[in-house]
């Protein structure tokens, strides 16, 4: 019984593992998942021998059951709401998978105690293999894109892991009659029902995200758009009025007024370079970003510099460059905008280098507390822009950092690039 029991612990723990994202390294987070694990080890052998009835399969369920919700919560950097849906999810198969144990244990082995423990293992071992092999990238990919909207999933979770881990307990403690029977099926149906609709509804938001990550694309190439049809009319201006421009130079000319001529010259060439389509870096995504926000950043007279050397290709999905750098932009205007400084700037500096990608930010912003927004405010928009920064940031294993200092909002971002082919770093 100490060593079923044990293993379960165990197993717990390396689901928490492998089921959160977590806050820490790889080993710290062993680390306090295997200490999780060993605390309630000791104190089961501080105990008298458990055996299956009520008063021990109850007490025993819900320390292990606190414990992974704890040890949960405590390791993973994922919003509450939706480590606790994974977490009980995950429980709810473990529970099922006690029920199976017990039922063919029953009809197989006389519903020896031994022969459901290894079988309760077996299955359990088999179900954690199968989620690495199978299912862990997808959840994963789900889980990054996804942090809004889990609670009420997470609520309805609760009720179905009570229900059926009561029914659980109660066919380990009653070896499993056939009034257990009919309630686990009836409630297996519902759970699937249940499941069904979740998954259908993740698939939604799922779907809703990819959406926003392609309107904001789209809206960013409608700005680039309608910046480079306003340089043109501008350019046709000037060659209509090339004509006109000529006779005056000539004039200028004949009568040997070189001085007011040299004037006219400078006046008209900075009208010519005003039409000029100005490429910030290399890379075209990066490119129409930074002239979008370039121009609204004249246009709110905000002093803007930017310093950006990037290959022409990246090796990041523009839809990455687009949830990152935009949100970056449209956080460091607003921050610019709502500090009530009359001075306003934003720097800007991009580069790549050794299989890194790196983005520096700063901008003007009001003397208060960090938000994490790169307004320096309290906002109700706080994190709107942010959380897809961190999506995007985190699928590229890379790092971030927000800080306010005196009116100065920094933001610093580093992302590790995917290594190209020798073929792809031919010229």
């Amino acid at each position: 019984m100490y060593i079923g029991i044990s293993i379960v612990y165990l197993l717990h723990s390396a689901a928490v593992f492998l089921l959160c994202r977590s806050r820490f390294s790889r080993k710290k987070t062993l680390l306090i998942c295997g200490g999780m694990a060993a605390a309630q080890i000791i104190i089961l052998f501080s105990l008298p021998s458990p055996d299956r009835s009520a008063a021990w399969a109850y007490p025993l369920f819900g320390l292990a059951f606190v414990v992974m919700m704890a040890n949960c919560l405590i390791v993973s950097s994922e919003p509450p709401a939706q480590s606790l849906f994974v977490a009980m999810t995950y429980s709810q198969v473990f529970l099922v998978l006690i029920f199976l144990s017990n039922l063919i244990s029953k009809f197989c082995f006389g519903s020896d105690l031994d022969a459901t423990m290894w079988i309760r293992t077996f299955l359990h071992i088999a179900f954690l293999i199968l989620y690495v092999a199978l299912f862990k990238k997808k959840v994963d990919d789900i889980k990054a894109r996804i942090t809004e909207g889990w609670l009420p999933m997470c609520l309805l979770s609760v009720l179905y892991t009570g229900f059926i881990g009561y029914l659980s307990m109660r066919a380990q403690v009653n070896r499993l009659g056939q009034t257990e029977m009919v309630l686990f099926v009836l409630l297996l149906a519902v759970m699937i029902t249940g499941y069904g609709v979740i998954f259908h509804t993740i698939h939604y938001m799922k779907e809703a995200f990819l959406n926003r990550e392609i309107e904001q694309h789209e809206k960013i190439l409608e700005q680039k758009l309608e910046i480079m049809r306003e340089s043109e009319r501008e350019a046709k201006r000037l060659r209509h009025d090339l004509r006109h421009h000529m006779i005056n130079i000539a004039e200028y000319a004949r009568k040997g007024e070189n001085a007011a001529l040299l004037s006219y010259l400078e006046e008209y060439g900075a009208d010519i370079e005003g039409t000029e389509s100005n490429h910030l870096c290399a890379n075209q995504t990066v490119d129409n970003i930074l002239t979008v926000y370039a121009r609204r950043a004249d246009q709110n007279e905000i002093e803007a510099d930017f310093d950006v050397k990037t290959d022409k290709e990246i090796g990041i999905r523009d839809v990455d460059l687009v949830a990152i750098l935009a949100n970056l932009m449209e956080n460091a205007i607003n921050g610019c905008l709502n500090s009530g400084k009359s001075r306003m700037y934003l720097h800007v500096k991009i580069r790549t280098k050794e299989q890194k990608l790196s983005f520096l930010v700063e901008n003007t912003c009001a003397d208060q507390t960090d938000t994490g927004d790169g307004s320096g405010q309290k906002s109700p928009r706080r994190g709107i822009g942010l959380s897809s920064v961190m999506k995007s940031v985190e699928k590229y294993g890379g790092d971030a950092d927000f800080r306010n200092e005196k009116g100065r909002f920094i933001c610093r971002i580093i992302l590790n690039l995917p290594r190209r082919s020798s073929a792809e770093e031919l010229p």
